[in-house]
């Protein structure tokens, strides 16, 4: 992984050889066999990378002093986050779960059909839950720049922020959770490699795909069916004996390309995967080349995701159970075509009264599908807003403007 300051170093080098380059045609220079070292129909081209470099440079400054400004880090742990004191927060991010698997017509989706069987079925337990829009900073992929910008605060549009970010002391999410006193931990089935960019989050445990246990085949792009990711979680954390526990969750199985959906099974069956080889797999043909494929085989894996989440919020919440979940970012445009917003849902789920009447001025949607005009904040404005909503005053200050679009 590149340090900030190598970024930096070549970003200077850049900028210097393009300007020799523009000064070369501008004074006529020529190399030894009389031709021009800098061709006047390339003049254009190299001043507008010199201008994009500078604009890069400038944008990189700003991010670096908003990263300078936190509000939130000078809070003492015994009054951070103490709403939430003895809740297990589960903060789970769906891959690729956009605004249009509920609200693009032409999906043929059954999401809402999901959602709304499993916002009764989550009622009559005793859960209520809000829902909204956060504008992402990435769409169709880049998935670590929309867990980072949640987690900070920031608004991490590019590899380039994201590098300075994981070198930073920015507070996250999990940070505050683990300095106020929760055990926290990562449930990541992509990654097969280490993970250093991990240590700035400041989990105490993180679980990659080789600490899952998973024996089954590997289905789609994901490593391991969302199903087990979840099984795991319950198996090597919720259902020992533990503090509260705050845990960062991915689920992958909705990950493009969309062509093969694996099947739920009885959880009691899922011991270390290897069921999966013994079972269907829904195929659906999604392919670049067949987009009304693709765009039902995204359907169906949103679908998948999100009854086999929701089906473990039955199972597995208690009454000091919080479970935040969202997507990361809009599918590709083959699903959702072009000039559609980079929104994405969001819901908090409890049994708990006051953790809703917690975010009540948020002014949220009650139940698992936001309203087409509920709020839509840019990614980077939630976490002061949780922070605010469940650290009581008087605050250091309150929450940071946004930054995003």
């Amino acid at each position: 992984m590149r340090s900030p300051g190598t970024v930096a170093v070549g970003v200077a080098a850049a900028l210097v050889i393009a300007l020799v380059w523009v000064t070369c045609s501008a004074l006529g220079v020529r190399g030894s066999s009389n031709v021009p070292v800098a061709a006047s129909d390339e003049v254009h081209r190299v001043s507008s990378l010199v201008q994009r470099i500078r604009t890069g440079v400038s944008s990189e400054e700003e991010f670096r002093t908003q990263l300078a400004v936190d509000r939130y880090a000078g809070v003492a742990p015994g009054r951070l986050l103490s709403g939430l004191r003895g809740k297990d927060v589960i903060l789970v991010f769906v891959e690729s779960y956009g605004r249009s698997a509920l609200q693009d017509p032409g999906l043929d989706s059954g999401v809402l059909s999901v959602l709304g069987t499993a916002s009764q079925r989550l009622q009559s337990d005793g859960f209520g839950a809000r829902s909204a829009w956060l504008t992402s900073p990435t769409f169709g992929g880049g998935s670590w720049l929309a867990h980072s910008t949640l987690q900070s605060g920031t608004w991490v549009s590019d590899q380039t922020r994201y590098v300075t970010l994981v070198n930073s002391h920015r507070l996250t999410l999990t940070r505050a959770f683990r300095e106020a006193g929760w055990r926290t931990v990562a449930v990541m089935p992509a990654p097969q490699r280490p993970w250093p960019e991990g240590a700035f989050y400041d989990y105490t445990a993180t679980y990659l795909f080789a600490r899952l246990g998973y024996r089954g085949p590997r289905i789609g792009w994901g490593t391991m069916p969302d199903q087990y990711v979840l099984s795991a979680l319950q198996r090597l954390e919720l259902q020992k004996p533990h503090p509260p526990l705050m845990a960062e969750v991915e689920l992958v199985s909705s990950h493009a390309p969309w062509a093969r959906i694996p099947a739920l099974v009885p959880w009691q069956s899922l011991g270390d995967g290897s069921e999966f080889a013994r079972l269907p797999v829904t195929k659906t043909g999604a392919s670049l080349a067949d987009r009304n494929r693709t765009r039902a085989g995204y359907a169906q894996s949103i679908e998948y995701s999100l009854s086999a989440l929701l089906d473990f919020v039955h199972r597995a919440a208690t009454p000091q159970t919080v479970v935040v979940f969202l997507g990361d970012h809009q599918p590709a445009t083959t699903v959702t075509g072009f000039g559609v917003s980079h929104d994405v849902p969001i819901t908090v789920v409890s049994k708990d009264p006051a953790v809703l009447d917690g975010i009540g001025g948020w002014g949220w949607t009650p139940g698992l599908v936001p309203a087409p005009g509920a709020p839509r904040w840019p990614m980077d404005a939630f976490r002061d807003r949780f922070l605010s909503a469940f650290t009581p005053g008087p605050s250091t200050a309150g929450p940071s403007p946004a930054t995003g679009p």
